[in-house]
């Protein structure tokens, strides 16, 4: 599973770019939590779809904060 692929859009077109180790240790780090997390966010939320948004978000924010 790769959820944030190191790839960005420069002038409409794709380009890799050299992976940073904070990057390389959040994705380690995600692919060991995730399910954990999106157990935890069902408890909270009750509803799976709720659950899934809130994980998704979170993590989103939290990965941005990482780069």
């Amino acid at each position: 599973m790769q959820p944030y692929a190191g790839l960005r859009r420069v002038g409409g077109v794709q380009e890799t770019r050299t992976r940073s180790s904070a990057v390389t240790d959040f994705e380690s780090w995600l692919v060991a939590r995730e399910p954990a997390l999106q157990r935890l966010a069902l408890l909270l939320t009750g509803d799976e779809h709720t659950a899934q948004d809130l994980v998704q978000t979170s993590l989103a924010k939290l990965y941005l904060s990482t780069c």
